[in-house]
């Protein structure tokens, strides 16, 4: 207790050598948001009165709430959807923060609404003589989130109604959707081509987002100059010829579109060696992996044990009803045999990689002696070529309008002025515009909650003060000495007089703590000199394992920190500032460690200056670093490149967030020209940093081995492994891997600008590093960077580095460089220049920078550094064609996914619950969906190839395995659309008819029948996830309906559980109450009825259980027909009362119950069918998850009972009823479609599951019950459920002969007779007759199945069918369509599992405002 009295004695006598700061004491929460109570507190509000402005074409103050001046249009928004100006003005005093009593504004009144309007001026207005000024203030009453508050100046003469399409002349004024900008937009007529062009500013300076009354000014000079002004500062200047894009002016010379390369020119600069031959002992058919003969089944591997077991403990819930809830099973439960077993199930050799595998053969390239290098068309003069020097003389201005769409309302508009006089504007910002803004500033300063004296800190506080201050002591101290030791003690005194004082009073204290000396000095040394320097933010200096060299380091990175953050600018000659953050970290941990990201952020928002200057520093000394020619023989320099390489990495992300006024840094930071430093020569960062980081995936001896002997090169674009594109790897060492890692790691950080945008910007907003990347010209870096990327992606690792399974703390290099390539390689194939919205991307500053390379020093060593009109790494992926190449990907792909498989059975991956490699099959799946894509060849091999029905099977089964994770739901949707892509191919859906093999499915997948082919496997399987009761599937189902329709028109023998699945599924989805739930379960109600049509016109006779099952469903199709809108409100009210939400999810996902006289499955894929239930909002009606047995109820009382019933459920089945309306008008005029007469009709919705629930109408049920081709599928029904009545009749009057000759002392036995099992005493209603019987006068029953399944193979069953010549469908796949949501998604997937693989270890993006998807934190 004495030790730790004088420990702290010590330490509070301390706490003087450093001065206290007023703000460690008071810690200020954050700003409450202002309320509309807020009125003056304790504020002098002056009272509105009118100004009076001269010279001015428009003055408008809003002091008539009429406003007669201003009309709302009334148009119709153009676009891809026409949408109504429905949003609401009005003319009102103004609430929120007011500045002046009584004034008012125009104010948005809706939100998420396309609002339209405009006041015409009293004569129109031309700027062309005097210039043009243009003023107006904006008051952001719920601020902004999304939306706009520009103007427009509308271009004389003026017609119609006031929309999207009316001319303007000029558009100007902020608006944010994700990024926050200042448009300035104006029209130009072109004088050769009489059109106008619109041209954007290119650099729009970034406008407050806050409650305040801010004043917007824009001054277009007649010397064609403009200036912005934002609240009377100027935030922008400069040339209507040179800061806007496109240019006005085009450029003098073009290429010559008539000029053709010659057909002799040679631009392959290598060729296949044509005297090279095929050594004698290459073997290409050799298998890569054959089974390991040396390997043994373990002694306790039990191969007659099931995986999983029924739960010997489970007991039969007390209220399950097994007529409704059908019967009840045992759940299933790991098998206790096989926790402590090496495995269960049969057990197969595991395979190893072949010796004698070498692949297939290709010859090795060399230089063409006919390479005539990159051709390029001549220049000629631009025809269209034109010179406008009066940019100024805009066209005459007719009248202003708000034209806008904006998630918020409260926007408010005031004090518009229009004219040429910058007086007039200066003076109405003094005297209107100013004071209001004083007073708005001295409320919200009284709102603060500042204002009050701050409370005494409690106890608690005073502890957590006193532990800072103590932290912060020790700090000084330990910086001190750590200073004294390597500088000397005049240099360490100068930077440290703190931790100095703090040391003397320390030693001073020990002569009058007597006999206590030798204790604190031994505390003192322990605590000072050999333990690492305490924590103190911000702590950017890297530790290290010697405990001086730590203390060193945290003293000179403290400080280098500090001085950023406390100086607002920093000079570039301050080395001591800039140089510990590429001298001092050991490890990437250090960097994503200590530079924190609130360390980050303080310097970025308060002292941005030095936060750029930052990063132009480090960049500086990578390029220095980079130019080093053999950096083998320089550890230090390449230490320092990779730190380089780690601090962008961590620094990059806080340039793309929003900062706190919502704008971001990244313009002004990447794409600004600016000079460099150290050379004043003005250059791009963000272009020179693209080139830079891709020249260090190249950069010789850093990241691929070093030079050949005679070989100059820093940067060499060779091919990492040898797959696409090369022949042999490069031999790239452990430290060429790891480098390689942390250089795309890089990379994937400069083009993560999407993940700080929102989804419904992604496809419009640019991405310029992305773009300099995936847009660059030179071919051969292109062509270098795919291949390796692809190779490292596709290679096999089975041998080598490779550990067998990923565990927290062990990551093979190798595995984390294949997963980052792959994802780089998404990125740069799945990017495409914004079509609309992003001219900066495509025009703008990638556009210029050509220019600004020019004065690049040529240190800088930018190898590509000009972009194209096309993304080259689409182009040269398109252009794969070789069938190797094809092999290639086709068996990469197919390797990694056998891995996962064998991962995900292995008994170590269950017990780890890690996969067997960071390439997991999520991103393979990606890849192949990108391939395939973008290379419409390698669709047509892999259809035709005989790997295709393997690739088939491992996809289905990861379909199958990811179905019940949320977090593999991207990875199922992303498989169904690429069977659904697939499927398009006849080829591949004829495929899908041969035999599949179930061995390679784990026991619970397995289906009973075991003559089964692909398509059967596929059916079962869509049917399993349709039914699995998973919300997160449900954006899958129309894939999976779709697949199955597109492989309809070919299935062949279609098996009897999936007969009976597919039948079920369509019983289901075809119920009334479920087609009104929702207005998107008519089209898979669409894709249902159309594979029965297919199947009815083309494969009627190939599939005798489809037919067999579709005979006994006919009433399904029967009730589609004559479907009543009452009707079928009715039973979704009936269902709804009678079972309510919790009940009704238990029933829905029955299969058909088992046709008369053969025993039900026992289950499929895994899945008892009574046991299934579908997922919310898709099997379902909208008040439950799933469909109750009260459907079962309701059609039954209505005489539309369907197969899913059982028979004591079913009863005597009644008649069909009555023929359907043909008409439209037989339907209204008989009231079928009317509103259903009960009050809870009309107080309830009848469909969908929200607050806005779905209505449907008669409209709604015409358009597009007319058009489904029920007639011949019902026709056909008929006609062969009459012949199959009278099979049955014949095996029956059979069986009766049968047994009348045998006598009554048979009876009750078995007898085998023609193939028919003929039961004596089991009488059983008929099959496909919906006309029943009294069982009881039956003298016996056969089961007519067998020989109705012979007739229904038959020629007999084709005879019987109607002629269906005039309504046979065309074979027509629906194809995928890429719309704009999906793609939105898949970018959305793209960069979440970017993200998600970046946590691990470092957190690249954590703690970032990632706006392209949600991020939840899990514990």
């Amino acid at each position: 207790m004495t030790h730790k009295l004088n420990a702290l004695l010590l330490l509070v006598l301390a706490l003087h050598a450093s001065p206290a700061r007023c703000d460690d004491i008071v810690d200020d929460g954050p700003v409450p948001e202002l309320s509309p109570d807020a009125v003056n507190h304790g504020v002098d509000i002056p009272k509105f009165e009118p100004y009076a402005a001269p010279e001015a074409a428009l003055w408008e103050q809003f002091t008539d709430v009429a406003a007669p001046r201003w009309k709302r249009s009334l148009a119709t928004k153009k676009g891809e959807e026409e949408t109504r100006y429905d949003g609401e003005w009005a003319v009102e005093e103004i609430v929120e923060l007011a500045g002046v009593e009584g004034d008012m504004g125009l104010v948005v009144k809706s939100q998420a609404r396309h609002h339209a309007i405009s006041a015409r001026l009293e004569e129109p207005f031309d700027p062309s003589a005097s210039g043009l000024v243009l003023q107006y203030e904006v008051k952001l009453q719920e601020s902004l989130g999304c939306g706009g508050a520009y103007i427009k100046l509308l271009t004389a003469p003026l017609k119609g109604e006031f929309s999207n399409d009316t001319p303007y002349t000029l558009m100007f004024g902020p608006d944010k959707c994700g990024d926050s900008k200042v448009h300035l937009i104006y029209r130009h007529l072109n004088p050769v081509t009489h059109e106008y062009t619109e041209h954007h500013l290119s650099q729009p300076p970034t406008p407050p987002i806050d409650t305040l009354s801010h004043l917007y000014t824009l001054t277009i000079h007649t010397n064609n100059t403009y200036a912005i002004a934002i609240d009377g500062a100027e935030r922008r200047t400069g040339s209507l010829l040179d800061d806007f894009t496109p240019p006005v002016n085009p450029p003098k010379e073009i290429d010559d579109p008539k000029d053709k390369k010659p057909a002799g020119w040679e631009d392959n600069e290598k060729i296949p060696d044509p005297v090279a031959k095929k050594p004698a002992n290459w073997d290409e058919d050799a298998p890569l992996m054959i089974p390991d003969e040396e390997a043994v089944k373990p002694k306790d591997w039990y191969e007659d044990e099931p995986l999983l077991i029924p739960d010997p403990k489970a007991q039969k819930p007390s209220d399950w009803d097994d007529e409704e809830d059908g019967d009840w099973a045992a759940p299933m439960i790991s098998n206790p045999r096989c926790a402590d077993a090496a495995g269960c199930g049969p057990w197969e050799r595991p395979l190893k990689r072949n010796p004698d595998f070498k692949g297939k053969w290709s010859a090795p390239l060399i230089d063409n002696p006919r390479y005539k290098g990159e051709w390029a068309p001549r220049r000629i003069r631009n025809p269209d070529y034109f010179e406008d020097h009066d940019l100024y003389k805009l066209s005459k201005i007719d009248a202003v309008g708000f034209e806008l769409w904006t998630m918020q309302s409260g926007i408010t508009f005031d004090n518009i002025y229009l004219g040429s006089s910058s007086n007039v504007a200066a003076q109405i910002a003094d005297n209107v515009w100013k004071p209001k803004h004083d007073v708005e500033l001295a409320i919200s300063e009284a709102l603060s909650p500042k204002s009050p004296p701050a409370p005494r800190p409690g106890f608690a506080d005073m502890l957590r003060m006193f532990k800072d201050r103590i932290n912060e002591v020790l700090y000084s101290i330990s910086t001190f000495y750590g200073a004294l030791q390597s500088e000397g003690f005049v240099s360490a005194l100068r930077q440290e007089r703190a931790g100095a004082l703090g040391l003397l009073m320390a030693t001073l204290a020990l002569g009058w703590l007597g006999w206590n000396a030798s204790i604190i000095l031994g505390f003192m040394y322990r605590l000072v000199v050999a333990a690492p320097a305490p924590p103190r933010p911000p702590p950017v200096a890297a530790t290290s394992a010697n405990s001086n060299s730590a203390t060193a380091a945290s003293g000179s990175g403290a400080k280098a920190d500090r001085k950023a953050a406390k100086d607002k600018s920093l000079p570039d000659s301050a080395e001591d500032a800039w140089s510990p953050f590429w001298l001092l970290p050991e490890s990437p941990h250090d960097v994503f460690s200590l530079v924190t990201p609130a360390d980050i952020r303080r310097i970025r928002d308060g002292a941005q200056e030095n936060f750029i200057k930052l990063i132009d520093k480090v960049f500086d000394r990578l390029l220095v670093l980079k130019a080093a020619k053999d950096l083998t023989k320089l550890q230090t320099s390449a230490k320092q490149l990779l730190n380089c390489v780690r601090i962008l990495t961590r620094l990059v992300p806080f340039a793309y967030e929003a900062c706190p006024d919502g704008g971001t840094v990244e313009d002004i930071l990447l794409w600004t020209p600016r000079p460099r430093p150290g050379s004043g020569a003005d250059y791009i960062l963000g272009k020179q940093l693209v080139s830079a980081a891709i020249d260090l995936l190249f950069t010789s001896g850093f990241t691929v081995p070093p030079a050949t002997v005679g070989e100059d090169a820093v940067v060499r674009y060779a091919i990492w492994e040898n797959g696409i594109g090369q022949a042999s790897s490069l031999g790239s060492s452990k430290d060429h891997v790891s480098n390689r890692v942390e250089v795309l790691r890089l990379v994937l950080v400069l083009a993560s600008k999407t993940m700080y945008v929102s989804p419904a910007m992604a496809a419009t907003s640019p991405n310029r590093a992305l773009h300099a990347i995936a847009y660059n010209s030179n071919k051969r870096m292109v062509l270098s960077l795919l291949c390796s990327l692809l190779n490292t992606s596709l290679k096999d690792r089975t041998q080598g580095w490779a550990i067998p399974y990923r565990n927290t703390t062990t990551m093979d290099p190798s595995d984390v460089l294949s997963l980052q390539a792959m994802q780089t390689l998404f990125v740069l194939l799945e990017y495409q220049a914004p079509s609309s919205g992003g001219n900066e991307a495509t025009t703008g500053p990638l556009a210029a920078d050509a220019e600004a390379d020019s004065s690049t020093p040529s240190m800088v060593l930018v190898t590509g550094a000009e972009t194209g009109l096309q993304n080259l790494f689409r182009v040269f992926t398109a252009k794969l064609h070789r069938r190797q190449e094809f092999d290639y990907l086709v068996g990469g792909v197919i390797r990694l996914l056998e891995e996962g498989m064998r991962s995900n059975l292995s008994l170590l991956a269950s017990v780890t619950k890690q996969p067997a490699r960071s390439v997991m099959p999520q991103e393979t799946t990606i890849l192949l969906w990108m391939l395939l894509e973008a290379n419409a060849p390698f669709k047509d091999y892999l259809v035709d190839h005989n790997s295709s029905l393997k690739l088939f099977s491992a996809l289905m089964y990861f379909m199958l395995n990811g179905c019940n994770d949320p977090a593999q739901a991207g990875m199922v949707r992303t498989i169904s659309h690429i069977i659904h892509y697939l499927s398009e191919d006849s080829r591949f859906a004829t495929r899908l008819m041969q035999p599949f093999d179930q061995s390679i499915l784990p026991s619970t997948m397995r289906i009973v029948d075991a003559s089964l082919t692909h398509a059967d496997f596929m059916i079962n399987t869509v049917f399993t996830l349709l039914s699995s009761s998973k919300p997160h599937l449900v954006p899958v189902y129309s894939s999976l309906l779709l697949l199955v329709r597109n492989v309809s028109p070919y299935l062949t023998q279609v098996s009897k559980p999936t007969a009976e699945k597919l039948v079920s599924l369509f019983d289901i989805i075809s119920s009334p109450a479920f087609i009104i739930s929702e207005p998107y379960h008519v089209r898979w109600l669409i894709y249902l009825i159309e594979v029965f049509d297919y199947v009815i016109h083309y494969r009627a006779a190939d599939n005798p259980w489809l037919i067999y099952s579709m005979i006994q469903a006919r009433s399904c199709f029967t009730r589609l027909k004559g479907f009543d809108l009452d009707k079928a409100r009715a039973e979704l009210l009936a269902l709804r009362e009678r079972k309510g939400r919790s009940e009704a999810a238990r029933t829905i996902g029955k299969t058909l119950p088992p046709l008369p006289s053969t025993p039900s499955p026992s289950g499929t894929l895994g899945v008892e069918p009574e046991s299934v239930s579908a997922p919310a909002s898709s099997l379902d009606v909208p008040t439950a998850p799933a469909t109750s047995a009260a459907v079962v109820a309701v059609r039954s009382s209505q005489g539309t009972t369907s197969p899913a019933l059982s028979d004591k459920a079913r009863g005597k089945r009644p008649d069909p009823g009555p023929e359907p309306l043909s008409t439209k008008e037989e339907h209204q005029q008989s009231g079928v479609l009317t509103p259903p007469p009960a009050p809870a009709a009309a107080k309830l919705g009848t469909g969908g599951t929200g607050s806005q629930q779905f209505q449907p109408s008669v409209e709604w049920v015409f358009s597009w019950l007319p058009d489904l081709p029920l007639d011949p599928i019902i026709s056909a029904l008929e006609a062969l459920a009459a012949c199959t009545d009278r099979v049955a009749e014949e095996v029956q009057r059979e069986a009766e002969s049968t047994a009348a000759q045998l006598g009554g002392a048979m009876a009750g036995l078995d007898i085998k007779d023609s193939g028919h099992s003929t039961h004596l005493s089991s009488p059983k209603p008929g099959l496909a007759s919906d006309a029943g019987g009294d069982s009881t006068t039956q003298l016996a029953f056969v089961d007519p199945t067998p020989a109705i399944m012979r007739w229904l193979g038959s020629e007999a069953m084709a005879k019987a069918m109607p002629d269906l010549e005039e309504s046979m469908p065309e074979i027509r796949p629906r194809l995928q369509v890429m719309s704009p949501a999906l793609v939105a998604w898949s970018r959305s997937l793209l960069w979440s599992l970017i993200y998600g693989s970046g946590m691990k270890p470092f957190g690249i993006w954590k703690n970032t405002q990632v706006r392209l998807f949600l991020v939840k934190n899990t514990p």
